[in-house]
């Protein structure tokens, strides 16, 4: 799959939630359940430690 140059919505499993827009130009319209978003970020927990205020010098 080429997805260079095309927009698209995954959900968080990675599903399309609308497929790549192809070799048109448009706008990708998705509506987005932000409460499942929720859920699964936090029962992933990834980085569940990560202090971003300590990396300010490093960046």
């Amino acid at each position: 799959m080429t997805f260079y140059g095309k927009s698209f919505c995954v959900d968080p499993n990675g599903d399309f939630v609308t497929e790549p827009t192809g070799a048109d130009e448009g706008v990708v319209l998705a509506d987005l359940d932000l409460d499942r978003i929720k859920l699964v970020r936090d029962d992933w927990a990834f980085f569940p430690d990560r202090r971003p205020g300590i990396y300010k010098d490093l960046v």
